[in-house]
């Protein structure tokens, strides 16, 4: 058989006028900077992950910001996504079939090497040492399943502006 969850998510909406209102978890909505910032640079996103679901309700959001989002459901498909495509960031399931993200992400890294484009884990382990095993793979950040819109957003641009900083300024 096959379970649904049902999510409870904010709508995120890159024109709300409710930006500095607090959602029910007490986190904030998605500033009109930051909404602003994602629609006026054109960013393109490999979204690698398994779960049809998850594909859609990542997408739908990503999009909805102006966001280009580029879906394959394993890591080997991620890595040839990378030699075919230019992309801005990279969400990562861990677990996927054919090649976990873990192992793509060290192939993306080192046979490929491409160091400059961030890849932030996706992954339903919140166990001790995860985020830690995830980093030392060549991930540059982790978000725990389920994915909080705002989380996810703060995340993205947390490393999109700093993969487009000046070499010098990513040093200091």
């Amino acid at each position: 058989s096959q379970f649904y969850h049902l999510l409870e998510t904010s709508k995120v909406s890159a024109t709300s006028n409710n930006t500095n209102k607090k959602s029910n978890n007490g986190s904030s909505h998605l500033s009109k900077q930051l909404a602003d910032f994602l629609k006026s640079h054109s960013l393109r996103v490999l979204l690698a992950a398994d779960n049809f679901i998850n594909q859609r309700m990542m997408s739908a959001l990503l999009n909805r910001l102006g966001l280009e989002v580029d879906i394959v459901e394993n890591g080997e498909r991620a890595i040839k996504a990378m030699e075919q495509n230019q992309y801005d960031i990279i969400l990562m399931d861990v677990q996927m079939p054919t090649m976990d993200g873990l192992e793509a992400t060290k192939q993306i890294r080192n046979t490929l090497c491409i160091q400059d484009i961030p890849i932030i884990a996706l992954t339903a382990h919140a166990m001790k040492g995860d985020r830690e095993k995830c980093l030392a793979t060549g991930m540059n950040d982790y978000l725990s399943k389920p994915i909080n819109p705002d989380e996810l957003l703060r995340i993205i641009h947390q490393w999109v502006v700093f993969a487009h900083q000046p070499v010098e300024e990513k040093e200091a």
